[in-house]
């Protein structure tokens, strides 16, 4: 039975609109994740920026803190819904609770022999903290890990600062999150909570800043979230500069005032 000329006219503008109709609703159904994240080491150098990069990122819904004690934000961020503070945290028993609904772990736990005061008490918290913390993350079933060690890190060598941090490295390895990024940076540039021999180094050579070092952390872990992956990735100094620069333009971008 042959069709009728205005019913084969409907179908042939109804099809595309039907077509578009589910693509659009595709399009919205399939909307990019957003980062739940969970932070240990919130009060230093590295995290506090990272911190505050959290809390600004359009990508991120929610930012939890464990630490000794609160995290200081800017204040147009300190009453932000997607902050939670915990604290004090006992770093060696660690409450499974406080890890749920997470889907991404940034470790940037870190201290030095001098402040800990003994080799033993600065591995117990270096490695300790960090390895138990990314340990409860995983078992609580969060799919990303951000980690940030040293250049040099390397469970064979003869100093202690770097044999620690490639001890970590390995442990969180064996722990197989879905995407694991690795961060080794050289000399850090703090601000004012430079280390005596960051200052003097600082004078001869180029220096990470932490802000731009956040940056580079919070950038591959939106990736890496939102695009599902399963990879092990390791970033030096080079490489956080270029991400970090990038990210915090886009941010920048993003959140300029429209003009009138």
């Amino acid at each position: 039975m042959e069709q009728h000329p205005l019913i084969t006219l409907l179908i042939s503008h109804l099809l595309p609109l039907t077509a578009q109709s589910k693509k659009m609703s595709g399009e919205m159904t399939s909307a990019a994740p957003k980062l739940r994240a969970i932070v240990a080491g919130a009060t230093g150098a590295t995290g506090k920026p990272l911190v505050e990069l959290l809390l600004r990122s359009p990508d991120v819904e929610q930012v939890t803190t464990l630490g000794r004690r609160p995290v200081s934000v800017p204040d147009h961020l300190a009453n932000s819904p997607k902050l939670k503070q915990i604290s004090p945290v006992d770093f060696e028993a660690l409450d499974a609770k406080d890890f749920e609904g997470h889907n991404a772990a940034f470790c940037v736990l870190g201290t030095t022999r001098k402040s800990a005061g003994s080799a033993a008490e600065f591995e117990r918290i270096d490695k300790g903290f960090a390895v138990n913390f990314l340990n409860e993350a995983k078992k609580s079933g969060v799919q990303h890990c951000s980690l940030l060690t040293s250049q040099g890190a390397s469970s064979s060598s003869w100093f202690l600062y770097m044999r620690v941090k490639g001890e970590i490295e390995e442990a969180v390895k064996a722990m197989a999150f879905q995407s694991l990024d690795i961060f080794r940076p050289g000399m850090l540039g703090r601000g004012e909570a430079a280390r005596p021999v960051e200052k003097f180094f600082g004078v001869f050579t180029s220096v990470l800043k932490t802000p731009l070092l956040a940056a580079a952390m919070l950038s591959t872990a939106i990736d890496a979230i939102q695009s599902n992956s399963t990879t092990l990735r390791t970033f030096g100094s080079s490489e956080c500069k270029q991400i970090g620069t990038k990210f915090q333009q886009s941010l920048e971008q993003d959140q300029k005032p429209d003009k009138e």
